[in-house]
């Protein structure tokens, strides 16, 4: 039984955020996900804690898997640097570095991918996914889109799926997901506010 599906989980979050500092419990909060995924895209902020990551998700039975840290000191693909990654796949893992030309994508400076409040992170997030944002924050959601679309088999690399995520959202198809979701697991009118609001 995973840790989140325990009750106990749930009196950690209020002495974390009064802690204000990295603890274990950021290493515990991806690796205790309640769907027991057997595939998944998991970032770190340091380097060093990748292979052990990796590890622990091997250990939890996962089949396939990308633990990635981008530069400067980011939990997921760079594109204002390098990023280096271990994918594992039948147990078996495999190095991975790479920069952001290597999938055909612009490097940017790490202050061009920063957000804000909820509501400016809401208004990116909606121009990106209904493709009115072609700047540097779509080449890092195309990244990092490309590295889950190569773990769930639907790429045989990561050029393959950054063009993928890419059809997906010209095509209108990665909005269209966020509305199922939405639908499926909140208040479709608060989307359609927003969107009506940021874009």
């Amino acid at each position: 039984m995973h840790l989140y599906s325990t009750p106990a989980i749930h009196h950690a979050s209020a002495p974390r955020r009064e802690i204000a500092i990295r603890t274990v419990f950021n290493c515990l909060g991806p690796l205790t996900n309640p769907a027991d995924a057997q595939a998944q895209l998991l970032g770190v902020t340091e380097k060093e804690m990748v292979p052990l990551m990796a590890e622990a998700l091997r250990e939890l039975g996962c089949v396939r898997a990308m633990v990635v840290h981008g530069e400067p000191g980011m939990d997921e693909f760079s594109t204002a640097g390098s990023t280096y990654a271990l994918s594992l796949c039948s147990g078996m893992f495999h190095t991975l570095s790479c920069l952001p030309e290597d999938l055909g994508l612009h490097r940017c400076r790490a202050e061009d991918l920063s957000g804000g409040s909820p509501e400016e992170n809401a208004r990116i997030a909606i121009k990106l996914l209904r493709g009115l944002d072609r700047g540097p924050r779509l080449d890092l959601v195309l990244a990092n889109a490309a590295a889950a679309i190569l773990i769930g088999g639907c790429a045989k690399d990561l050029r393959e799926g950054v063009e993928a995520a890419r059809a997906s959202v010209e095509s209108g198809s990665a909005y269209m997901k966020l509305r199922l979701l939405v639908e499926t697991c909140g208040n479709v009118e608060r989307l359609e506010e927003a969107v009506a609001r940021y874009g």
